[in-house]
């Protein structure tokens, strides 16, 4: 049963978790599961898309400056006939007309961004040879897996324009995830955009090395840093666009927080 929250009982309870012998001789580890959480991927499906209300809807605020202004919706059909030229002749029919006016407020979408499946255990202490060891919180970026060899981390990128609207753009510096691995990244530029955001929101640190802005005839302007910029977790760098700019080349790479302590020993 999906659930969007977790609830446990007031009164904890002992749960024998393994027998399993462990030392640092040994190298044996214990994995505990405690809860299966599924989530939006909000690079697939970023929410913040669909979750708008009245105060962020450009459109409606259009609708209230001219609310007697009429609107006349059309279904247009292929009618089965051929034009002279062959292309197929297309007949439209008015099926509905009303005022701006007429329209409804827009209402903002609340959206579940996560749900939890099957059961849930909330660990408080461990008994370990009969003694009690409190269980705490690990620091957020304490524990990382790597499953896939670092494909599946990368930092992001926004746009923001003059109005303060940010743009989805997604991931960028996909694979790049070692110096000799460093890449250069083109991304389109959407109309309005006035602004660059590169975060990273992975355990993970980016290191950009150049960024470069160019139109149809060619660059435009390029940053090239001297050391390369860092982009610590849950950090962000922002660059201004030059006025005209239709694409960017990023270059640059990222190391897993679990690979830098390796990189720095060496």
């Amino acid at each position: 049963m999906l659930r969007p929250s977790l609830k446990f009982e007031s009164s904890p309870s002992a749960l024998p978790l393994s027998d399993l012998e462990l030392s640092k001789e040994n190298g044996k580890s214990l994995v505990i599961p405690l809860h299966m959480e599924l989530r939006y991927e909000a690079d697939d499906f970023p929410l913040s898309k669909i979750t708008t209300g009245q105060q962020e809807n450009q459109v409606f605020k259009i609708f209230q400056k001219y609310p007697e202004a009429p609107v006349n919706f059309r279904r247009c059909e292929d009618s089965g006939e051929v034009k002279g030229n062959g292309d197929p002749k297309i007949t439209c029919r008015s099926f509905m007309r009303q005022k701006l006016s007429g329209f409804p407020a827009p209402e903002g979408t609340p959206v579940t961004t996560s749900y939890f499946f099957g059961p849930a255990i909330r660990l408080d202490a461990l008994e370990i040879d009969g003694k009690m060891v409190e269980v705490r919180d690990p620091a957020e970026f304490g524990l990382v897996a790597d499953f896939a060899g670092g494909y599946g981390s990368c930092p992001f990128a926004y746009f923001e324009t003059a109005e303060g609207q940010t743009l989805y753009h997604g991931r960028i510096l996909v694979g790049a995830n070692s110096l000799e691995r460093g890449m250069t990244d083109t991304v389109a530029i959407p109309p309005g955009a006035t602004k660059l955001v590169i975060k990273e929101i992975e355990p993970e640190i980016t290191y950009l090395q150049k960024i470069t802005f160019s139109d149809t005839q060619g660059v435009i302007r390029e940053l090239a840093f001297r050391a390369p910029a860092k982009v610590s977790p849950r950090g962000q760098v922002s660059v201004d666009i030059p006025r005209g700019s239709t694409s960017l080349a990023v270059t640059g790479y990222y190391h897993l927080l679990s690979s830098v302590g390796n990189i720095a020993s060496r």
